[in-house]
């Protein structure tokens, strides 16, 4: 557990003291690409609204979890995504819980990309600082979003497609849970051969993770 120049630690995700990232990689063969997202998208949206309702008062819990941030390699699946977010992910969460449902809104969703107005950026990064019951409820981002952005309440991801580079990975996931913890979904299209690797080599690749940097 200690080599001098490495010492092991076992914190770990649920850890009070010093909470790290757990990593959660998802593949759905024979399933296109949007299905997939859809009812990821609609879970994790929906658990965190639901487990908000419940704990009531001490919701404040769970703020890092209240805005997921969706990180795309391409600004062309990030339009994709954001098309899915106005109408088939409110549908699905609907189809699923009922009443008790989160309101998805298009004003609750920002956007970090190269299309982004270099004029909005400042606000848009103080909106996400607010409190929970403030903020927005989704950041749809490239590259931009794994450098300089550094926002410590946000604690959820979920990434669309394995980075080209082990290092973009690092530097985008490396942006959530700095504060209280982080959970990272990485979705892996079957229907490509490195998502598939990466994929079927999943926890061996993550346990050594700084090993793979380029």
């Amino acid at each position: 557990e200690d080599t001098f120049f490495v010492r092991e630690s076992n914190h770990g995700i649920h850890d009070e003291e010093k909470p790290s990232r757990l990593y959660v990689g998802v593949c759905s063969p024979g399933m296109g690409p949007q299905t997939p997202l859809v009812h990821i998208w609609s879970s994790l949206l929906q658990a965190v609204y639901s487990r908000s309702l419940k704990l009531g008062e001490d919701a404040k819990k769970i703020d890092g979890f209240w805005t997921i941030v969706g990180y795309f390699n391409a600004i062309r699946e990030l339009s994709g995504s954001r098309s899915l977010y106005r109408q088939d992910i409110p549908e699905r969460i609907g189809e699923l819980f009922g009443t008790e449902t989160r309101p998805i809104l298009e004003e609750g969703a920002v956007e970090l990309s190269g299309q982004t107005d270099s004029l909005e950026l400042s606000s848009i990064l103080d909106s996400l600082e607010t409190s929970w019951a403030e903020d927005k409820d989704a950041v749809f981002s490239t590259s931009m979003f794994g450098t300089g952005v550094d926002i410590s309440r946000l604690g959820l991801m979920i990434v669309h497609g394995q980075p080209k580079t082990s290092s973009s990975y690092i530097q985008a996931t490396g942006r959530v849970g700095r504060e209280g913890g982080g959970l990272v979904f990485t979705f892996h299209r079957a229907s490509r051969p490195r998502d598939l690797n990466h994929y079927e080599f999943f926890t061996g690749y993550h346990s050594s993770l700084y090993k793979f940097v380029e």
